[in-house]
């Protein structure tokens, strides 16, 4: 049975979304004493680690093997890059060569230490996610402007995500 492109695509916006919205929450609270613990250090790296490869399920390879890839999944009326450039990164700002480095960061990050690890080059600086976040935002009204999913608000599901990782760190701080 195949699955709806759709359903799909939208399911990994809002999981991706999610994920991030956890581990930024977390990692806003880095230097409190208890989030040093391996429990809440395994809760952020596994949100970190499930919003990079859903982000890359989306943005990354769009080698025709990739069907959720926003090219490849039909969901868009975007053609091409060009179109993707005009109606997703020039809205936030982003310029084109700047959405390469942080596409290639995110991508590299994943390879060398979510889905594969190279012990020759294992560690390396977490990329800065906040505009891969709003590119997620901007892609998913562009990709679903006008259908059933446009009902949902992607930027307050991250909100209210946030906001109960938020009230669970703060009842452990203040426990």
């Amino acid at each position: 049975m195949n699955a709806d492109p759709k359903t799909i695509v939208s399911y990994l916006h809002v999981n991706c979304a999610r994920s991030f919205a956890i581990y930024k929450t977390i990692y806003k609270y880095k230097d409190e004493p208890i989030l040093r613990e391996n429990y809440w250090r395994m809760i952020a790296n596994a949100s970190q680690e499930t919003a990079v490869i859903q982000w890359c399920s989306l943005f990354g390879s769009k080698s025709k093997r990739n069907k959720t890839h926003w090219l490849n999944s039909g969901v868009s009326g975007i053609k091409n890059r060009k179109e993707f450039q005009e109606k997703v990164l020039s809205k936030i700002p982003i310029p084109f060569a700047e959405w390469v480095q942080l596409h290639n960061s995110i991508l590299v990050f994943r390879n060398k230490n979510v889905a594969h690890i190279d012990l020759d080059d294992w560690f390396r600086n977490i990329p800065y996610f906040d505009k891969a976040i709003q590119v997620l935002f901007l892609s998913f009204d562009i990709l679903f402007e006008g259908s059933e999913s446009s009902k949902l608000d992607l930027r307050g599901e991250y909100e209210k995500t946030a906001t109960e990782a938020n009230a669970i760190i703060l009842k452990h701080i203040n426990h």
